[in-house]
């Protein structure tokens, strides 16, 4: 999708069609946590409009959601399609997360919680900014003393398969002192996308949504040289070639919207 809140709708589509189960572990990457809600009033138009109604939820997300695409993620979990997330991002901007922060003890990680209008328990994990840290010696996802609640529910939701890879391409930017935001360039990409990591993740994820974001990757063409890259990686590891028709609707898009 190009703007990350639309993620939302794809989650509730999978749901629809049996392709997710309720209570899916969201594995989210990117530049920006994504975990906050603008205004209570939300909720309420959330819990007024059902799975089915397509046309309802797609006006909700389009208008309703703001630009900045920070509150799908709650807006999920509180409809049940998300029970957890992991979020690896680099941009800590923790003041206005979602829910109760908890600091990590010995086995325990970082992390948000809240409990939802139907007494459901819902964790979001602060995993860290590094995507390649993930396994290895003392990895989150591997290390056999440290971050054992991030463990369980991974192990936990990748062997039912209702795991959710989510990926928005501004995770792979560099961003200046005065805000100017580029791509990485194509060592740094392939040292990420190539990694033994990100293959674990692309392992274990029923479903991968991926939101360009043009805006937060600096521009068009510095998106797109990200999409090449995400696109060779998925074509290598899963056969999958996205890039083209990604293209294709990507232009579309954009030339709706100017």
């Amino acid at each position: 999708m190009l703007n990350h809140r639309v993620a939302y709708l794809s989650w509730v589509d999978a749901f629809r069609k049996g392709v997710a189960k309720s209570g899916a572990l969201l594995f989210h990457i990117d530049r920006h946590p994504d975990f906050s809600l603008g205004s209570l009033a939300l909720l309420d138009d959330n819990d007024r409009i059902a799975d089915d109604q397509e046309r309802e939820l797609e006006e909700f997300v389009k208008t309703k959601l703001s630009v900045l695409n920070y509150e799908f993620i709650v807006l999920s979990m509180y409809r049940g399609l998300i029970g957890d997330a992991i979020s690896i991002h680099w941009e800590q901007d923790y003041d206005h997360l979602y829910g109760e922060y908890k600091k990590m003890t010995y086995g325990t990680t970082n992390r948000t919680e809240f409990l939802d209008r139907r007494d459901r328990l819902h964790t979001f994990y602060l995993a860290g900014s590094s995507i390649r840290e993930l396994t290895g010696y003392q990895g989150l996802l591997t290390d056999t003393y440290t971050h054992q609640d991030v463990q369980r529910v991974f192990n936990k939701k990748s062997k039912e398969g209702n795991m959710i890879l989510d990926v928005d391409l501004d995770f792979f930017t560099y961003v200046d002192s005065e805000g100017a935001t580029w791509a990485l360039n194509e060592r740094n990409l392939n040292s990420i996308l190539e990694s033994d990591a990100f293959r674990f993740l692309l392992g274990n994820a029923k479903i991968m949504t991926i939101a360009l974001e043009p805006f937060f990757c600096g521009n068009t063409t510095e998106c797109r040289h990200i999409l090449k890259a995400l696109s060779t990686a998925l074509t290598k590891r899963l056969s999958i070639d996205i890039e083209k028709t990604v293209i294709e609707e990507f232009d579309k898009e954009l030339s709706e919207e100017n």
